[in-house]
């Protein structure tokens, strides 16, 4: 219902990261040293809200990616 849903991300595993990461994980390619994690920084809920983090030093891509979540059409 609506009132379920105010203030709530219905989007899975999109807010609220903790360690360990539920629902996220790295792609089995690109930049060898990657690395996925929780971290916060200043401009985000000054410091306080959970961001990922997605870090290589390397000259390569790093990627990752989180679980499918259905989703149905023409609905609220």
């Amino acid at each position: 219902s609506k009132s379920d849903a105010n203030n709530a991300n219905l989007i899975p595993y999109s807010s609220n990261f903790t360690t360990p990461l539920t629902g996220w994980t790295l792609m089995n390619w690109g930049a060898t040293d990657r690395k996925l994690s929780v971290t916060t920084h200043t401009f985000y809920h000054n410091g306080t809200g959970a961001l990922l983090y997605l870090n290589t030093a390397q000259n390569g891509t790093a990627a990752a990616g989180s679980n499918r979540f259905p989703l149905s059409p023409n609905t609220t």
